[in-house]
């Protein structure tokens, strides 16, 4: 059935593509001397990365069906369970099904089982596989199958709560977690920027401003207003500045 994403992407999204907007119109201000109009609606934004379905439905005009973790592109590939919970896997070509199964599952009769020898027909039979797999994963824990998983060059990973994400290894050696200042908290826990340059490093983070901090900055430093219409506008209620 349909299911909500976890978090807003399609916000997120629609923000980075603004992000984007924003600097090919500098770009063309640099060429050009002119200035321009941006529209990044969520909608449209959401819209643009729903591939490979889009093209799938212009061009052959089939409208897939729901698979929740699963795939109708690989196969396997989603959410498996173990005998203590889940885990991700993914293979996405037939020589690493045959490894898959040969030095992960010890398992070579799967992959010389007619209906799964080639990644099409593993798609087709996509169910029984899930049903072969998780009788088999059921005999170890997560940590077991990770273990020989990634041992055998199988890409496949634990499913982490958010906390487990922020506590994790990879989330510590790259140092994303920080401390930032902040206006009436002191110091806030932040996650860093992804974005790395070699050359202009990203700043480092600060704690998200409180409504109406520098409106005042911005309408006299920026805009030219005088420190009686700034107060006008904050007596009557336009403009809201913290104490």
């Amino acid at each position: 059935p349909p299911m909500r994403v976890g978090v807003s992407l399609f916000d997120v999204m629609a923000g980075q593509y603004a992000a984007q907007a924003i600097l090919a119109a500098l770009v063309a201000r640099g060429r050009t001397g002119k200035g321009q109009s941006i529209d990044v609606p969520i909608y449209d934004s959401s819209l643009s990365v729903m591939h490979p379905y889009l093209g799938r439905y212009l061009v052959e005009g089939i409208d897939e069906l729901r698979v929740g973790n699963s795939s109708l592109v690989a196969q396997p590939l989603g959410a498996y369970e173990a005998s203590d919970g889940p885990f991700l896997l993914t293979i996405a070509g037939d020589a690493l099904y045959v490894k898959f199964c040969n030095n992960a599952l010890d398992r070579p009769d799967l992959a010389e089982d007619p209906r799964f020898t080639r990644n099409a027909a593993r798609v087709t039979n996509r169910l029984a596989l899930k049903d072969e797999l998780e009788a088999i994963f059921a005999s170890g824990t997560v940590e077991y199958w990770l273990e020989r998983l990634l041992a055998a060059g199988i890409p496949a990973g634990a499913i982490r709560s958010t906390g487990e994400a922020l506590d994790s290894y990879e989330t510590k050696s790259r140092g994303l977690i920080t401390e930032a200042p902040h206006t009436s908290e002191g110091t806030v826990p932040v996650v860093r920027s992804p974005l790395h340059f070699s050359g202009t490093p990203v700043r480092e983070p600060m704690g998200a401003p409180l409504l109406g901090q520098h409106s005042e900055e911005v309408l006299r430093e920026t805009l030219g207003y005088s420190a009686a219409e700034v107060a006008a506008l904050i007596s009557s209620g336009v403009l809201r500045a913290p104490e």
